[in-house]
């Protein structure tokens, strides 16, 4: 099982005015996880029997601050003696039924809907990849070092026919791997990584030198590819063309040099 994070990211985009503007900002979009194609991705599941008794101790703690900031009096009132007895956690163990009843439930999985996740790759030529996250090939691939942050902290998926067992949280109460970070194993050609923000629908700005490439599709218009270069001509940013075999189903890619208009003498080009 691999556990270094690769040297290099990539980010599959669609050429549109969310990307580009990311782009010329030097950021990188956290989507919250209901948004994500795939139901079963980040579902959560609470199956309780299987937590350690560091996980129903970290539980109990997240639903008593829950339980707290209750405004009805009353039922707080009827329920104090599961959170201010002489063995608190364990009779809160005992009693997880309620937590149903005490509403944790919804409120942890309302907190992580908020929460954001921005997805990589560790490949960049995939043609899954590019037909599906990068409009057919017509987008264009971020290539991020992760030797610079965010990207150092990106967090493997792991794959499997069966949904994680166990509820994982860490101290403030946030699920955290493995429910976040398995996916059905049909998806594993993706070789994913994930970023965790605790807004989602937000930006994180990042280093410019983290953005070591940009890759073109092959089928991307020229004008994109222009504009594309331009966003990024301050960046210390390589640039690529990925290119159709013609005689097997894959891509590759080679370095290109962009030549801006100049003087209204020059065509824009690209250099192979």
């Amino acid at each position: 099982m691999k556990t270094n994070i690769p040297l290099k990211l990539y980010k599959y985009q669609s050429y549109n005015v969310q990307t580009i503007d990311n782009l010329k900002n030097g950021c990188i979009w956290f989507s919250k996880p209901t948004l994500f194609n795939d139901p079963f991705d980040c579902s959560i599941p609470y199956v309780l029997e299987n937590m350690s008794n560091d996980e129903w101790n970290t539980l109990y703690k997240r639903v008593k601050k829950l339980w707290e900031n209750m405004k009805d009096e009353e039922y707080k009132k009827s329920t104090a003696k599961y959170f201010l007895s002489d063995k608190p956690s364990e009779d809160f163990k005992k009693n997880y039924n309620l937590a149903s009843e005490l509403g944790w439930g919804e409120q942890i999985k309302d907190n992580f809907s908020q929460q954001g996740i921005a997805c990589f790759s560790e490949k960049v030529d995939d043609l899954l990849m590019w037909s599906h996250y990068s409009d057919g090939h017509r987008g264009f691939c971020l290539e991020f070092d992760t030797s610079f942050n965010p990207f150092s902290k990106a967090v493997q998926v792991h794959y499997s026919k069966l949904l994680p067992s166990s509820l994982k949280l860490d101290g403030d109460g946030i699920l955290v791997d493995p429910l976040v970070t398995t996916k059905y194993i049909g998806w594993s050609y993706e070789k994913e990584w994930r970023l965790f923000h605790e807004h989602g629908d937000t930006e994180y700005g990042f280093d410019d030198r983290a953005l070591a490439g940009v890759y073109f599709g092959s089928e991307m218009p020229f004008v994109h590819t222009e504009i594309i270069s331009l966003v990024v001509s301050g960046f210390p940013t390589k640039l690529y063309k990925m290119k159709r075999s013609e005689t097997e189903f894959k891509v590759s890619f080679e370095e290109v040099t962009y030549t801006p208009y100049v003087n209204g003498k020059s065509k824009r080009r690209f250099l192979g």
